[in-house]
């Protein structure tokens, strides 16, 4: 089951979010990002979190309210909604945004993904985020960006596809030597021995 998440973030291209809501089985919505989902006219199956943000009508939606001093962000406790309806594909939107501290848990919740086998991807107007600790198989435009940013040690990293090939190389935290690889064919593929790999699609 593929589930879409709509978080309180920032939303540049609604036409991004209908792309990926015609996709999905099942939409929650964190928090304010009801008020994306409510603009274009959509009914998610679920709304999440304290609602302290949402300035539109929630009459009429399934919502599950929790209190503002909780332990977990909205957009987690979406995730573990997911999580317990059997997804095993996740789309995450308006994850990213000012709120750089937000923006670095929603990230750091791929791992929780992961670890669990579910295939997880954040998407905004400019960035395509993955984690990777086996291989992954990405498909992208020649000269597109893709960045490869180690969050643990990554052992026996080897690619394809891309401008500057990496052959059972290590990558450690703190290393920017991954930054701004390029596509050079249409399909990249990645693999490593062990580790979490952020892998990063991005456009200006």
């Amino acid at each position: 089951m593929k589930t879409v998440i709509v978080s309180g973030g920032t939303v540049e291209n609604i036409d991004l979010i209908k792309k990926y809501i015609k996709t999905a089985s099942y939409i929650i919505c964190a928090d304010s990002g009801f008020d994306v989902v409510n603009k274009i006219g959509i009914k998610p199956n679920l709304c999440i979190g304290d609602m302290d943000s949402v300035k539109s009508n929630l009459d009429k939606q399934n919502v599950k309210i929790y209190p503002q001093n909780k332990d977990y962000t909205d957009t987690e406790l979406a995730v573990n909604i997911a999580i317990e309806k059997g997804s095993d594909e996740i789309i995450m939107l308006g994850c990213t945004g000012t709120r750089l501290d937000h923006t670095l848990a929603n990230i750091m919740l791929l791992k929780t993904l992961i670890d669990k086998k579910i295939k997880c991807l954040i998407v905004d107007s400019h960035n395509k985020i993955t984690l990777c600790n086996s291989h992954i198989s990405l498909s992208g435009k020649k000269g597109n960006l893709c960045s490869l940013i180690p969050i643990t040690k990554c052992i026996s990293i080897t690619t394809t596809g891309l401008l500057y090939p990496l052959k059972n190389e290590c990558l450690l935290p703190g290393s920017s030597r991954g930054i701004s690889n390029i596509f050079n064919s249409t399909n990249a593929k990645i693999e490593l021995k062990s580790g979490y790999l952020l892998v990063i699609r991005s456009c200006d």
